[in-house]
């Protein structure tokens, strides 16, 4: 198990934020680093940042060392987030990400993300947002964490719910469930009318992304059905928003239980939010067998 944690940042730390970020500019440009932005790395610079109530550092350190730093500008703005190149790939990004997510509201988060990191961000959930610039010899491209919101059913948006429905279950529950077993679950050869009427009488919740459905569930009697998170938009806690939505109403209704019918790869969240498995079951789609778990919640009103 390594031993790690996320705290703030000091002034006696400024020292090694500098030195590490320094270490990482090859990363960003390929030419000699601009003078401003040697500036912006200094210790000095470093030392008025953490300072100031502008800004927000937090570091993370591994075996008393620090390997990573994020840094939040105005609550609004990622403005740095670095790692040792030794430690890349090892989770700490997202580590550093995941403890602001948990601290901030960062709908409508922004950062300029250098082109090495635009990846980096998307795997977080940012989208682009406008064209790629450069300032004094740094080409970023703007980009913004995304705002989410909830709307009750709405026909219009029939066709993107089922295509939502169709290609998640192909392109993330593939790592848990053959092809066959996919195609029978969700057949892309979908009837539109059979939905059509599925969901005049469900009513599903939809989580939107301006006028585009990103996630969808089901919930009637204390038990949640059909919840599913667009494939391009994991890990963006569209999962939490709409649970987050469906729990207010089981307080509301006085329940005691909130219940799903879990897949495989759907069964670690629904985990993280409280749910225990009460039985593992084999059920058919289109006469082929599937697994799924039966999970239960306590609701504390």
């Amino acid at each position: 198990m390594i031993n790690y944690c996320i705290k703030e940042a000091q002034t006696l730390d400024a020292l090694r934020l500098s030195q590490l970020a320094h270490e990482l500019t090859p990363y960003i440009f390929e030419e000699e680093v601009p003078q401003w932005f040697e500036e912006e790395l200094s210790k000095e610079s470093f030392e008025k940042r953490i300072l100031s109530t502008e800004y927000d550092h937090f570091i993370y350190v591994q075996e008393n060392k620090i390997v990573g730093f994020i840094a939040i500008k105005d609550k609004n703005r990622l403005f740095h987030l670095f790692v040792d190149s030794k430690y890349h790939k090892k989770g700490i990004a997202k580590a550093l990400w995941h403890y602001i997510k948990e601290q901030y509201d960062v709908s409508n988060m922004s950062v300029n993300a250098s082109l090495y990191a635009i990846k980096t961000y998307e795997s977080f959930g940012f989208i682009a947002n406008g064209e790629q610039s450069e300032y004094l010899g740094l080409t970023y491209q703007p980009m913004k964490y995304p705002s989410f919101f909830i709307i009750g059913y709405d026909k219009k948006y029939l066709e993107q719910i089922v295509e939502l429905f169709t290609n998640t279950i192909h392109n993330i529950n593939k790592k848990d469930y053959s092809k066959e077993q996919l195609n029978a679950w969700a057949n892309p050869k979908y009837d539109l009318k059979t939905w059509e009427k599925r969901f005049e009488k469900s009513k599903p919740y939809l989580c939107m992304l301006e006028n585009q459905v990103v996630g969808f569930c089901e919930y009637y009697e204390g038990y949640i059905d059909c919840f599913y998170v667009h494939f391009n938009y994991q890990n963006c806690g569209i999962g939490k928003l709409l649970l987050t939505h469906i729990l207010e109403f089981a307080k509301n209704e006085k329940r005691d239980k909130l219940k799903v019918d879990a897949s495989i790869t759907a069964k670690p969240f629904f985990e993280k939010f409280g749910f225990r498995q009460i039985k593992e079951n084999l059920v058919k789609r289109e006469n082929v067998e599937l697994v799924n778990f039966s999970m239960e919640m306590n609701v504390k009103t």
